[in-house]
């Protein structure tokens, strides 16, 4: 990907950090708030992570239900859950479909390297090649590329909705909204001064979007640690979330990376550097949690390490029944968590 130099402030923020599971005590982290994505210089506090390791057993909502389901690829990308519930998955060169209970169906071999993808109700599969789209028909089993919008355009997460095409481009700092045939319609969430609108703060390439059951665009400001409400002709509605290494908030430079919205509403996060999956309901309160990092962790060896380098990033999605989906990208796996019954 593209990497531009951009001024950039560095801010020393005192944080009192509350353990779950001793007292507290004050942490100095330094990171980069200026949204230069890529740009160098810190982009992740380092945590001791063992006081983060274990969230209360009462806050726990979901269980793993093993075994984990092999993605079939060397380095998984992305997940996605489509209108008629099978799971599409990308990496490597290729995207690959699951039914709804994770059985393999079929692969479709790709000419480049995705990064992530979306499917219509009409089964098209919108596949995002790092800096432009290409869109898979399973009919004619051909594609079609749409041209590049930006050279600095760095592509990470789209969504379908009706006639509607979003891709958040990360390095363009914007929403790029498209009709289906490819015409490019407008940006989204640019500053805007008259139109209340701060910008995206994307200090690196996580920069997620999904269109909720009311119509409205969420976006993650991942520097702002939080989630933005647009219409989608560009006006800004709301945002929820908070800066905080408190389990109901949002640490690190940029969180949530990735997140899923449920069959209720509700919205499933996952967090990168202190490696946390949880849920809020629809207005953004925090429900409980579905996974910390004693439950990813557990099991295989070697990924604590990897995660306390900031070096691991899971996707998320949601099936029609409310199970989690969650793509181990470093075991390159589906693990599925299901809501505990109490």
């Amino acid at each position: 990907m593209n990497k531009h130099a951009a001024a950039k402030t560095e801010i020393i923020v005192g944080i009192l950090i509350a353990s779950l599971a001793a007292a507290g005590l004050f942490v100095f982290v330094s990171y980069d708030i200026s949204g230069s994505l890529g740009s160098g210089g810190p982009a992740e506090p380092v945590y001791d992570m063992q006081k983060y390791r274990n969230i209360d057993p009462e806050l726990i909502t979901h269980a793993e239900k093993l075994p984990a389901v092999p993605a079939g690829f060397k380095e998984s990308r992305a997940i996605y859950t489509a209108p008629d519930g099978k799971v599409y998955i990308c990496g490597d060169k290729a995207v690959r479909v699951f039914s709804s209970d994770l059985k393999f169906i079929e692969q479709i071999n790709l000419d480049d390297t995705p990064t992530t993808l979306a499917v219509s109700q009409q089964g098209r599969i919108y596949i995002c090649m790092g800096s432009y789209i290409s869109v898979y028909d399973p009919q004619t089993q051909s594609s079609v590329d749409w041209p590049q919008y930006s050279d600095k355009s760095v592509l990470t997460s789209i969504d379908v909705y009706k006639e509607h095409v979003l891709a958040a481009d990360a390095g363009s700092k914007a929403v790029l909204h498209y009709n289906k045939d490819g015409s490019f319609v407008r940006t989204i969430g640019e500053k805007n001064k008259e139109l209340g609108i701060s910008g995206f703060v994307i200090p690196s390439p996580y920069f997620d979007l999904a269109v909720a059951g009311d119509g409205l665009l969420r976006v993650v400001n991942p520097g702002r640690h939080r989630i933005e409400a647009y219409t989608l002709d560009g006006y800004l509605e709301f945002f929820w979330g908070e800066y905080s290494s408190g389990v109901t908030g949002f640490c690190g430079c940029c969180n949530p990376a990735n997140f899923a919205i449920l069959p209720d509403n509700s919205f499933v996060t996952m967090e990168k550097g202190i490696m946390r999956a949880k849920v809020y309901d629809p207005d953004g309160v925090f429900v409980g949690a579905v996974a910390g990092p004693g439950q990813f962790y557990d099991g295989y060896p070697g990924l604590e390490s990897l995660a306390e380098n900031q070096s691991v990033v899971f996707d998320i999605a949601a099936a029609a029944d409310g199970r989690i989906l969650i793509l181990d990208t470093v075991n390159n796996i589906i693990r599925v968590f299901k809501e505990i019954e109490r």
